[in-house]
C-alpha cells in the first residue's frame, strides 16, 4: 500500500517528507487555488521536495496546457485524469 498526502500545503509536505511515511503527494486546482503561490511554481516545489513522486490531478479541459508544460516532463510526475 502506497501513502500519498492529498494537499498543495508546502509546509505540511516538508512536515511528512523526512519521516518516510509517505509516498508522495496528489494534488489538485483546489488545493493550488488555496495557496498563496503560482500554481506552477507550487507544483514545482512539490516535485523538488519529493523527487520520487508526485502527482497532480487537473479535469480534461486544463489536459493539454499540463502536458505541454515543463514540469510535465520531470520523469517524476503524472499527471491523472479525474
Amino acid at each position: 500500500m502506497k501513502i500519498f498526502l492529498d494537499t498543495a500545503n508546502i509546509e505540511l509536505i516538508k512536515k511528512w517528507a523526512h519521516t518516510g511515511l509517505i509516498d508522495g503527494v496528489t494534488t489538485n486546482p483546489t488545493h493550488l487555488s488555496k495557496e498563496d503561490a503560482n500554481p506552477t511554481n507550487q507544483v514545482l516545489a512539490i516535485c523538488d521536495l519529493l523527487p520520487w513522486a508526485s502527482s497532480a490531478l487537473k479535469s480534461p479541459k486544463q489536459i493539454p496546457k499540463m502536458c505541454t508544460s515543463k514540469h510535465a516532463k520531470l520523469p517524476h510526475y503524472r499527471i491523472t485524469l479525474p
